[in-house]
């Protein structure tokens, strides 16, 4: 059964009974690298202008009117909406017991942040990595999030140990930037902080900067010191993302610039501990 939306923490959120969670990855995809993504959401609060999941929106998600009239395929209402899909340990644990994902590669997740305000109530997340924790067939499972939330479930990501990677968005060190291109983010020094605490707890960690943002000459060294890889892209996922920053007097990434940063991470804590670009998102931090 799927409730009607009710307006909670600024966006519409609405349970559904969906049991699409698995999501199994094809070739040539930008996941081709993993097995399956876990979606347990559909939609997703932070509205990121240089988000590439609105594009996807309409033939991911179904066409839904919202009460305020803008339809959920549409990147208009991105930000605005959020389906819980609350049937998603269930299917889990039936893919679990029936070996479905052993030796396999998850991803969680590429259509939402897992880690958004309404988890604190639902806790959907962590009851997710507590079933693969007890039942740890799985290969490597990375976690992509821009939330500090993330560092309430540390205990549960300790008893993953390797096989669990968290990944913490951070595209800029600016927060005059993050004002602008994501505003619903929270600020950059909370999210570096969320990473050292994972790192003091054994968790491996990566900082995502994706797409690269205005950044000061400082960020090289803000980074280094906070995960275990750093991984940059340059892309410009939206047709409206370049516009934006011209607006504010900003120019779009660069691949020279992006290896510009790579290159002075690189110089700080080695090459082996930087990705650059789509090809090296799926690196692992640990291996062993």
């Amino acid at each position: 059964m799927t409730t009607e939306w009710t307006h909670r923490g600024g966006v519409w959120v609405r349970e559904t009974d969906s049991t699409a969670l698995l999501n199994a990855q094809t070739p040539g995809s930008f996941l081709a690298d993993f097995d399956y993504s876990l979606n347990p959401l559909a939609g997703c609060p932070f509205a990121c202008p240089d988000c590439y999941v609105p594009s996807l929106a309409s033939t991911r998600f179904r066409r839904e009117r919202l009460p305020d009239g803008r339809e959920t395929s549409s990147r208009a209402a991105w930000g605005s909406w959020i389906e819980v899909r609350i049937h998603s340990v269930d299917v889990l644990r039936r893919a679990l017991e029936r070996g479905y994902l052993d030796g396999k590669r998850l991803f969680l997740s590429p259509l939402a942040d897992v880690y958004w305000p309404g988890e604190r109530v639902y806790r959907l997340t962590r009851r997710l990595l507590e079933l693969l924790a007890q039942q740890p067939r799985f290969e490597w499972l990375l976690i992509s999030t821009r939330s500090d939330l993330v560092g309430r479930d540390l205990d549960v990501l300790q008893q993953l140990g390797a096989r669990v990677e968290v990944g913490v968005s951070v595209p800029t060190d600016r927060d005059d930037v993050r004002a602008v291109l994501g505003r619903h983010n929270l600020p950059v020094e909370r999210r570096l902080q969320a990473l050292r605490r994972l790192e003091e707890h054994g968790i491996p960690t990566r900082v995502h900067v994706a797409p690269l943002q205005p950044h000061t000459p400082d960020f090289a060294a803000r980074l280094a010191d906070c995960a275990h890889w750093v991984w940059i892209d340059w892309h410009q996922y939206t047709p409206g993302f370049a516009p934006l920053l011209s607006a504010n007097g900003w120019s779009a990434s660069t691949p020279v610039q992006a290896r510009r940063l790579a290159d002075r991470i690189a110089q700080l804590v080695g090459p082996e501990r930087v990705g650059l670009g789509q090809p090296a998102f799926a690196k692992r931090a640990i291996t062993k």
